[in-house]
């Protein structure tokens, strides 16, 4: 029987503040984002991202296509979103940003994959 190594994922968290639009700057580790999960009662329902190799330095992540990574999520209910690895690799560093100011404090879940 053949066993089929698979990579790890591990967790991190992301917050963006009351009244703010960019969560923290978020250490990937030398993963890869793969999924991420929005929490409930979010005022906006867009959701982008920014990356970078260094913290100071952060820029909007854009596909092979050059169009914007996004989500377009529910604002009622807790959510799972898988997104493609492959716009994260080679970015050390990674933040959430909101469509618009949120009105209470908003806590994600990143789902980072081992490369």
């Amino acid at each position: 029987m053949t066993t089929r190594s698979m990579p790890m994922v591990g967790g991190e968290t992301a917050t963006i503040a009351a009244n703010e639009v960019e969560s923290n700057v978020v250490d990937l580790r030398g993963g890869s984002l793969c999924a991420l999960l929005v929490p409930a009662a979010m005022s906006n329902t867009t959701i982008t991202f920014k990356a970078g190799v260094v913290p100071a330095t952060m820029l909007p992540v854009h596909d092979t296509t050059n169009s914007a990574v996004s989500i377009t999520c529910g604002t009622a209910e807790a959510a799972f979103y898988p997104l493609d690895p492959a716009d994260f690799v080679g970015a050390r560093y990674v933040q959430v940003v909101s469509g618009g100011p949120e009105v209470a404090e908003r806590v994600f879940t990143l789902s980072v994959r081992a490369l």
